[in-house]
C-alpha cells in the first residue's frame, strides 16, 4: 500500500481504466488485499448492492 499515490497518475498508455481515478483505487485496493483472487471485489460488490437499496428507502 505504499505506492498508493501512483493509482493516481495517468499512465499515457491508453488504457480503459486511463483517467478513472475512482476505478484505479479500488482495483489497488482489491489487489492490495486479495492479490488476485476475487473474493475481495465480490465482497464490495455484495456490500453496495446490500447497502444501496436500505440507504434510498429511507
Amino acid at each position: 500500500m505504499a505506492a498508493v499515490g501512483v493509482v493516481f497518475v495517468p499512465s499515457g498508455q491508453a488504457i480503459t481504466v486511463e483517467g478513472r481515478r475512482l476505478v484505479n483505487l479500488s482495483f489497488a485496493f482489491h489487489y492490495a488485499m486479495s492479490d488476485t483472487a476475487p473474493w475481495s471485489c465480490h465482497d464490495q460488490n455484495l456490500a453496495i448492492h446490500t447497502h444501496t437499496p436500505a440507504r434510498l428507502a429511507r
